[in-house]
């Protein structure tokens, strides 16, 4: 490869890196000031609907364009590509208006299903969010597998800003007065997704028709040798990297037909259930963050663990620990930090300390999926793709069966014990059918080390609590400054104390240092 191809996929690699960082972040973030708006019942609306729009946009932006862009990858022939892409393209807009048709025509139905008739308007209008889903999901992949890197992260930024846009502007307007009721901002702020994908869809065809890669076929006459082996593959391979990069968004959809029934069914008031299911959302945008730090961290590392068990059978067992071992560290690393602080992120960020238990029970979330995605991409690549349905399909029903009874006796603290009950059982059988062919021993070593580490970080915080309080640092500054203050602060000092005496006590070893790129932090602490 010539420098100059080297260096415009460097630059298109980090721009695709910073733009899916900054999308997962937006993402996250985004529903902060919409909460602090709209209140809990009006964010309920919002999330009630939004695990449609989670599965549409999963399409769109990762599962179906990694697996385009390994189609053409794979592609010397144009021609060839061409014919695979155009029966792709069938296929995909048949799934897609399956989908579309289904939320249309039984949008009442599953909004009765959910306890809440008003919200089938919702659900129409994100319907249509589908019908955008194909020209996304090609396009992306086409220029991710030509390696036009820049047009892909820049659509994903276009798309996210669009839509938060609108779903601000939803909770202005409620504000202002322009709008009558919190179902009324569901429907405007569920446009903010088609205005959003339709942005990005303007920009890929104009970008592409600049680059003279406008795709066309008008001379694809004939049709690729076997469409039966195109179907498996598009729904064995792109099926599992949207499944289990929607994981959470399944379950998050189990809780939107399941909680608010199981809540008024043990005695809860209609409005006290809303609430306490858009109090119980607040725990979503914090395990996001969460898992962004976390997977971001270890899925970088994949590309090299791949190269090497191509080439080195032995390195690569010894790096897979390693990786593993990354993603358990800053898997509960992270999720020990945010429980340590959610009383002080939920004042600050949201204004009041409701459902602290059932949020610092749901962030372990961040732990378990570090993992499961690490898992779940070895798996893949070694064509267990059977092996990853029936293990999902497991995970996804153990979480339906236990979250209407769960819900029912212990409120959303239940509805967080599904979820982790539903996750341990995924993450045991890879644990079991992955972890232990590939590493080829049993529950690691560094565990208890580890476990030690994380309860002095958690100790740290609350003892910079009790010392916040003792000195009378909340009196200076109104509740919410004093609660973001504190939760600066504390993750601070208690992740510098976290990192430091992971370093002192040798819990990463010299090989790990290199592997990982941080050995010239590591020098400088030690000095």
């Amino acid at each position: 490869m010539k420098t100059t191809s080297k260096s415009t996929l460097l630059k298109g690699t980090v721009i695709l890196s910073i733009s899916a960082f900054l999308v997962k972040i937006l993402s996250a973030t985004y529903r902060v000031p919409f909460q602090n708006i709209v209140g809990d019942e009006g964010f309920y609306v919002f999330q009630q609907v939004y695990p449609i729009y989670g599965i549409a946009s999963i399409m769109a932006l990762e599962g179906l364009p990694l697996f385009i862009s390994k189609l053409v990858a794979e592609s010397d022939d144009n021609l060839s590509t061409l014919r695979q892409l155009n029966s792709i393209r069938r296929m995909i807009w048949l799934i897609c208006l399956v989908f579309f048709f289904f939320f249309l025509i039984f949008a009442t139905p599953l909004a009765e299903l959910m306890g809440d008739t008003r919200l089938s308007s919702l659900i129409r209008v994100t319907a249509f969010l589908f019908l955008l889903v194909p020209n996304l999901a090609l396009y992306r992949g086409y220029m991710q597998g030509k390696l036009m890197l820049e047009g892909t992260a820049i659509s994903q930024l276009i798309e996210q800003v669009l839509r938060v846009m609108v779903i601000i502007a939803s909770a202005i307007m409620l504000q202002k007065g322009l709008l009558e009721n919190v179902y009324q901002i569901g429907v405007v702020a569920s446009t903010g997704a088609i205005i959003g994908a339709a942005g990005a869809v303007m920009y890929i065809t104009r970008v592409t028709r600049k680059e003279n890669a406008l795709i066309s076929f008008e001379h694809v006459t004939e049709k690729v040798d076997n469409t039966r082996a195109l179907w498996k593959r598009l729904l064995s391979e792109g099926g599992m990297i949207c499944l289990y990069a929607a994981l959470l968004v399944v379950f998050q959809l189990v809780d939107s037909f399941m909680m608010k029934n199981a809540l008024v069914a043990s005695g809860v008031s209609e409005l006290e259930a809303k609430i306490i299911k858009g109090a119980f959302d607040r725990g979503q945008p914090l395990a996001q963050v969460g898992m962004v730090i976390s997977t971001a961290l270890v899925i970088g590392q994949l590309p090299n663990l791949m190269q090497l068990k191509k080439e080195l059978g032995e390195l690569y067992q010894t790096r897979f620990k390693q990786l593993m071992k990354l993603a358990t560290i800053v898997g509960l690393a992270a999720t020990v930090g945010l429980m340590a602080l959610v009383p002080e992120l939920n004042v600050g960020l949201f204004g009041d300390n409701k459902e602290v238990p059932a949020i610092r029970v749901f962030l372990v979330v961040v732990a378990l999926m570090s993992v499961i995605q690490m898992l779940q991409v070895i798996a893949q690549t070694n064509h267990a793709n059977k092996l990853l349905l029936k293990v999902s399909v497991i995970g996804i029903a153990t979480k339906c069966l236990l979250s209407y009874p769960l819900i029912y006796w212990w409120g959303s603290i239940g509805a967080s014990l599904s979820t982790l009950f539903g996750l341990m059982v995924i993450l045991g059988c890879l644990y079991y059918k992955v972890y232990l062919k590939e590493a080829g021993s049993a529950i690691p070593y560094y565990l208890t080390h580890l476990v030690l580490l994380l309860v002095v970080m958690y100790l740290t915080v609350v003892g910079l609590r009790y010392a916040f309080h003792s000195l009378g640092m909340t009196d200076l500054f109104s509740e919410r400054v004093s609660a973001i203050l504190f939760a600066v602060t504390a993750a601070i000092i208690g992740g510098f104390l976290f990192c430091y005496g992971m370093i002192k006590t040798h819990l990463i070893t010299k090989d790990e240092y290199e592997v990982f790129s941080v050995d010239k932090v590591i020098k400088k602490i030690k000095r």
